[in-house]
C-alpha cells in the first residue's frame, strides 16, 4: 500500500507513455502512465496477467487477456464497488479485484 502512503511522490510518466507507443519501456521511479500503473498494481498483487513489461502496456492489452470479463466501463468517480461474494474470505491482495476482474 505504498502508493497510498506516498501518493504525493508519484508523477505521470508522459515520456514513458510516448516511448511505449514505439516499443521502448522508459521506466522512471515513482512515475507511471495509466496502463503502466494498472499493470504494476496487478503484478504486485500477484496477478501476472500480461506477458509484457508494465512499461509497454497499452490499455487494449487488458481487453485481450483470456478469461477476463469487462465488468465496468466509464468514469472511475462514478464507479460503485460491488460487494465481494464471500464475506468470510479474508481480504488479501488479490481479493480486492474480485468484483472487477474475473480470471
Amino acid at each position: 500500500h505504498e502508493f497510498e502512503k506516498e501518493k504525493k511522490l508519484y508523477r505521470f510518466n508522459l515520456l514513458g507513455m510516448a516511448t511505449a507507443k514505439v516499443g521502448y519501456s522508459f521506466d522512471r521511479d515513482k512515475s507511471y502512465f495509466c496502463s503502466q500503473f494498472v499493470a504494476t498494481v496487478l503484478e504486485e498483487s500477484g496477478l501476472k496477467l500480461l506477458e509484457k513489461q508494465a512499461g509497454l502496456t497499452h490499455p487494449m492489452d487488458f481487453s485481450e487477456i483470456k478469461g477476463v470479463e469487462l465488468m465496468y466501463e466509464g468514469i472511475l468517480n462514478e464507479l460503485v464497488p460491488l460487494p465481494i461474494e464471500d464475506e468470510s474470505t479474508e481480504r488479501n491482495s488479490s481479493s480486492i479485484f474480485k468484483p472487477f476482474i474475473k480470471v
